[in-house]
């Protein structure tokens, strides 16, 4: 599975790994962590997904309020193409 991928890329790296947060069961996760810097986990993960075709961000705790997800992932957050049902 993708997670145990990136959690172990993570993990090699030196991260210290927190919990996961399933957005949407198997397809969106939150995963935290913290040690390591953005551009070391991007790296990490991008290297353990091996060109899976994957979205992924990395951002420090303190900047995600998600408050607001902006994203073109329509089968990852909605059901349906929600610009085709207006």
């Amino acid at each position: 599975m993708h997670l145990d991928l990136v959690r172990d890329a993570l993990s090699q790296a030196g991260a210290t790994l927190g919990g996961s947060d399933w957005l949407a069961l198997q397809l969106a996760v939150d995963l935290d962590f913290s040690g390591i810097a953005q551009q070391a986990a991007m790296s990490a993960a991008r290297q353990a997904l091996n060109g899976s075709s994957v979205d992924l961000a990395a951002q420090h705790k303190a900047e995600r309020l998600k408050k607001l997800l902006v994203a073109d992932m329509d089968s990852t957050i909605v059901a349906s193409e929600t610009l085709d049902d207006l």
